[in-house]
């Protein structure tokens, strides 16, 4: 079975609907969305049980996220992706969000020259940023995806936070893997 992503934006604005007097509506999808984001789940053995990244603990569990949360299972048995997923979510509440991440950037290094990859996300960014740290906590580096290590880097770790930016905001990726500086 597979399933279309305007289809399946047409459902979520439908169930939206039921729930529009539900003050929470907003922030609930927000949290969906982000969780979507860097989940790798497939569906579940029944499509009425929610992905696992989205399954919140019971008693916070509400029927709207749980509504949803069945909408996005379907979409996944539909072979519809992350990106595609929360793309049906944004064009059923008419709007967009901040990029969300997906896959974690990645750095490697050849000699002195660490590289970082952008990572996967969704929300379609137009810009990085990029902050090179050593150990994680020190800022070395310029706002570029290439880092020219020096003398001071010999035996520590290096990565680099790469950060999207889309009109609807900025996100912020944890710190990538890391390599020994020379």
């Amino acid at each position: 079975m597979s399933i279309r992503e305007p289809d399946l934006a047409q459902q979520l604005a439908l169930r939206i609907l039921q729930y529009k007097t539900y003050a929470n509506a907003t922030a609930e999808l927000n949290a969906i969305t982000t969780a979507l984001a860097s989940d790798t789940t497939t569906h579940g053995k029944t499509i009425e049980e929610p992905p696992a990244a989205l399954k919140i603990h019971v008693n916070l569990q509400t029927p709207f996220t749980n509504d949803i949360n069945i909408l996005v299972n379907k979409g996944k048995a539909g072979n519809l992706n992350q990106t595609q997923i929360i793309s049906a979510i944004n064009d059923a509440i008419g709007g967009a969000h901040a990029p969300g991440l997906i896959d974690v950037p990645f750095v490697s290094a050849a000699g002195a020259l660490a590289s970082v990859t952008n990572g996967n996300w969704s929300g379609s960014p137009s810009s990085y940023t990029y902050a090179w740290k050593r150990d994680g906590v020190t800022a070395i580096g310029t706002n570029v995806n290439t880092y020219t290590m020096v003398g001071a880097d010999t035996g520590h770790n290096i990565g680099c936070v790469v950060s999207a930016v889309n009109g609807n905001g900025t996100t912020v990726a944890p710190l990538s893997n890391t390599v020994k500086g020379p």
